[in-house]
């Protein structure tokens, strides 16, 4: 896994926020007509970007209006003030809602109520318009029911909680628009038929689920939340399919049924074709990932369309070729083995668009279908980002490894450091995700089981998937790592991660799945087998990996314990160990590491804005091919993208 040629990635800065260009270089490499079904799926995908807003909090939309209402009308408002507003926009854009992404925890605006009225104001003379209620009489009083929600940091702090303190639980002390009216307890017992993709509420003290879906009136199936929207999607996947094999055409047709329906049947349908399907260019479309959740059940809409990067996929592919071995070798207990791997399908792809859960912050990789029992049965598909890897390594350059390596590990990362990070994230999606079987007395998913604790968990394993084979000499032999210096420089990767991601935690508690995944991992190898120090150089803090061999027992260790708490559905086991390690961390590290990050103008965070496409028409008005271009600023990208059908 090479290294990407040097391109200008970062475009600007915002507070703790880079937002990166994202190339999409191989598009055009494409034919015409993937040009084309890559466009459709674009445009499907942006058709459900409201939804993940509307999950993540009951106001989002309402704020969102205000704030692209100002900056579409702004001429006269107080340049300091607008600049602020402005900041807030950009987060909130890169976020989807008023809360970080990664954290969990609220974030406020560095200018007042009152200002905002005051801006508010000045745009609705400009022309700006907000939507009519009946008897409001002034602006300060529309934005009034808004107040708490952008301005006050302990209304609804966090819009995932996994560990509430007082009275709330999970549900009640998160503040995400998953629930509404509802608690832990009103659930027992509750059937949910569409756990994935539906909201649950009360409706005369009855609980209620409330379905994702078009509906269709000739099947006598009801109309569900955002029909309107689902509806566009499923307009844009019609006009995809003409350019699509029959294997992609069965998935298409499938997730158009599901989002009709909103039934579960054919959405495991459309997962079983998306995993058999090979095309160029293909997408990851709909309600996929749960750890919005604090439940782990419901999930967030999100829609990723890429294109094959062939050359990096031939290496992924030797590593999925060989699955069966690395299980065989895996440290855990041979019940949980599985006897006969389907070799899953292992791509890179260059990114062409994200949004929902998948964008502006887009992930390193993906493994999907999330079923376990999908997984087991019909295989999964690990998808390696590698534009988004290209840009994250390529803005980051060597600060990282200047200021938070020790000086014996520098010389090794500055030269493995990214293909070791490159293929820890491969790892973890081909072998990670895929490995190992449930024990035959679970009835249902081991996520069922370990609840709030699952999504944690899983990370973790996967994770740990990838530092125990990076060891396997298999990986040498077969040519998918120059040397097994790769592998040392990834355990010290790996260990100065967990100390840098400190940077990102504002609360006492850590709440990002991905990030417990690290700090679960790094704080039991440190109780547990004392490979790791916390040492001082220049009154810094640094992480040192002061014995491999330990730090690879610790890793064998941790992976056949997750692997059995996973495989046998225990709860318990599951809450000690993330309650113990996952959780809590040292806030004098946190608060050094926040000054050195700074210092160094090292971002917390990265977002993405999207290339540009657009349509070539002939005469008649007919789409006859797709233009890329990558020059359009990030704030005009998402007011572009919120008024898109503003015409209708």
């Amino acid at each position: 896994m090479e290294k990407q040629d040097k391109k200008n990635y970062i475009l600007e800065r915002v507070e703790d926020t880079a937002i990166l260009q994202l190339y999409a270089d191989d598009y055009a490499k494409l034919g015409k007509s993937d040009r084309l079904k890559a466009y459709y799926f674009i445009q499907a995908a942006l058709s459900g970007r409201d939804i993940y807003y509307d999950q993540n909090h009951h106001n989002v939309l309402g704020i969102r209006r205000i704030l692209e209402e100002i900056l579409a009308h702004d001429d006269g408002i107080d340049a300091l003030l607008l600049g602020k507003i402005k900041n807030y926009a950009k987060l909130f854009w890169v976020n989807s809602s008023q809360y970080n992404e990664r954290t969990k925890k609220k974030f406020v605006p560095k200018f007042s109520f009152e200002e905002l009225c005051q801006a508010t104001r000045k745009a609705m003379g400009n022309g700006a318009e907000l939507p009519a209620e009946k008897g409001r009489k002034s602006v300060q009083e529309y934005l009034k029911k808004y107040e708490k929600a952008i301005f006050d940091p302990e209304f609804e702090p966090l819009i995932t909680n996994k560990n509430p303190a007082g009275k709330d639980d999970v549900i009640t002390g998160s503040a995400n628009n998953l629930y509404c009216g509802v608690t832990l307890s009103d659930l027992d017992g509750f059937d949910e038929k569409h756990p994935l993709n539906s909201r649950i509420f009360k409706e005369n003290g009855k609980v209620v689920e409330q379905v994702y879906r078009t509906g269709n009136k000739s099947k006598k199936i009801s109309t569900g939340m955002y029909a309107r929207e689902l509806f566009r999607v499923n307009e844009n996947l019609k006009k995809a399919l003409p350019y699509s094999n029959k294997t992609q055409e069965e998935a298409i047709t499938c997730l158009m049924e599901y989002f009709e329906t909103g039934e579960e049947e054919q959405f495991n349908k459309y997962n079983i074709a998306w995993v058999k399907d090979d095309s160029q260019v293909d997408m990851i479309l709909g309600f996929i990932e749960v750890y919005k959740d604090p439940r782990g059940s419901k999930a967030s809409f999100e829609g990723l369309v890429y294109c094959t990067d062939q050359k990096t996929t031939q290496l992924m592919s030797k590593i999925s070729q060989n699955a069966q071995l690395f299980e065989d070798r895996a440290p855990w207990d041979d019940r949980y083995k599985k006897q006969h791997v389907a070799c899953p399908t292992a791509l890179a792809v260059t990114v062409l668009f994200g949004t929902g859960h998948a964008g502006p912050m887009i992930p390193l990789g993906v493994n999907l279908p999330n079923s376990n029992t999908l997984r087991q049965t019909y295989g999964s598909k690990s998808v390696l980002l590698t534009n988004v890897l290209a840009a994250t390594n390529g803005a980051l350059d060597q600060k990282i490894t200047d200021e938070f390596a020790c000086e014996e590990a520098k010389a090794l990362l500055k030269k493995h450091s990214i293909e070791a990070e490159n293929l820890h994230v491969a790892l973890h999606e081909v072998l990670g995700h895929g490995s190992g079987k449930s024990s035959p007395k679970l009835e249902a998913d081991p996520a069922t089981y370990i609840k709030e604790y699952y999504s944690t968990l899983e990370e973790a394993r996967a994770d740990l998937v990838a530092l125990y084979t990076m060891f396997d000499p298999k990986l040498v032999e077969l040519g998918i790592m120059t040397s097994r210096d790769v592998a040392c420089a990834e355990y010290w990767r790996y260990a100065m991660a967990d100390l840098i991601m400190l940077r990102r935690v504002k609360t006492d508690s850590i709440e990002d799945d991905h990030m417990r995944a690290t700090h679960l991992i790094i704080s039991y190898v440190m109780d547990k087998f004392k490979a790791i120090e916390a040492v001082e150089e220049n009154e810094k803090v640094f992480f040192k990996v002061s014995s491999m061999e330990k730090m690879y027992e610790g890793v064998k260790s941790l992976l056949a314990e997750l692997m059995r708490i996973k495989a046998e559905g225990d709860y318990e086991a599951a809450r000690t160990l993330i309650t113990k390690y996952a959780i809590t961390f040292n806030k004098d590290w946190r608060d050094q590491v926040v000054c050195r990050a700074e210092k160094n103008g090292l971002p917390e965070y990265f977002a993405f804005a999207m290339p540009t496409y657009t349509p070539v028409k002939n005469a008649k008005g007919k789409i006859t091919d797709v233009k890329i271009s990558h020059d359009v600023e990030f704030s005009t990208q998402m007011l572009k993208y919120s008024n898109r059908y503003d015409e209708e």
